[in-house]
């Protein structure tokens, strides 16, 4: 397994509000841990926002133990819900008591890589994606006002990609006191690739587009490099940040 992670600034923005981390060397009690968050907020408050919420998830996971009595698949999910659960509490408090931090929040995906197993988590619109056998297949679902709408049929994917409605966010860390998480199993499939994602990414490539750079690119450095290049010459319009995990 390997894996490899890139983040750019983008073509229009003037600081990236993107953080990420990535070891395929244990966390605490999880053989491996990748997170990819996306910050939101005015000034400096969004860039704070991601790296503070992705460090202390990591900080949190470090210290942490595995509940007794439970799979390892509900005891691990158990060990991520807490530390993104207390963070999102630290995150929305600051919101509350540091004015300049009025507001602020970011999106968060996760993954870790279990013996048959692997395990993603989200709150936003940031993606974590599985692609398996020339399959480009997204595993998460985005917590957006034009996401609940293609569910309910009032929109459809192609309409929701260009919609003026498609950066609103209906769930983020620090948007509330609590925060619910979406968990996700996904197979773990020899030669599959497992990739997270903010939404620069995804808002300048179609899952076609994507998947045509993933089949052609076996390499998983060059892979991630042609899916940063392609995002940026398709406009570059937010900061891009891909990672992506090689079984």
């Amino acid at each position: 397994m390997d894996f490899y992670a890139l983040t750019d600034i983008g073509k229009v923005r003037q600081c990236n509000e993107d953080y990420l981390f990535a070891s395929d060397k244990p966390v605490g009690p999880l053989p491996n841990l990748y997170i990819v968050a996306d910050g939101m907020g005015g000034a400096n408050a969004g860039e704070y926002a991601s790296e503070y919420t992705v460090r202390s998830v990591v900080e949190m996971i470090q210290s942490s133990t595995l509940a007794p009595g439970l799979s390892e698949k509900e005891a691990v999910e158990e060990a991520i819900r807490d530390a993104i659960g207390v963070t999102n509490w630290q995150i929305h408090d600051i919101s509350r008591r540091e004015e300049d931090k009025a507001g602020m929040g970011t999106t968060l995906v996760l993954a870790t890589v279990l013996e048959d197993i692997v395990i993603i988590a989200n709150v936003g619109d940031s993606r974590g994606y599985s692609f398996y056998d020339g399959l480009l297949s997204q595993v998460t679902l985005d917590h957006s006002y034009v996401e609940e709408l293609v569910r309910r049929g009032e929109m459809t994917p192609e309409e929701a990609r260009v919609s003026r409605f498609k950066n609103r966010i209906t769930r983020a860390i620090g948007a509330e006191p609590s925060v619910r998480i979406d968990f996700f199993g996904v197979t773990k499939e020899p030669g599959s690739k497992i990739i997270l994602c903010t939404d620069g990414l995804t808002n300048m490539l179609s899952d076609e587009e994507m998947a045509d750079i993933l089949g052609r690119e076996a390499d998983t450095k060059t892979a991630v490099e042609q899916l940063l290049e392609g995002a940026i010459n398709a406009g570059g319009t937010d900061n891009i940040t891909v990672l992506c995990i090689s079984i």
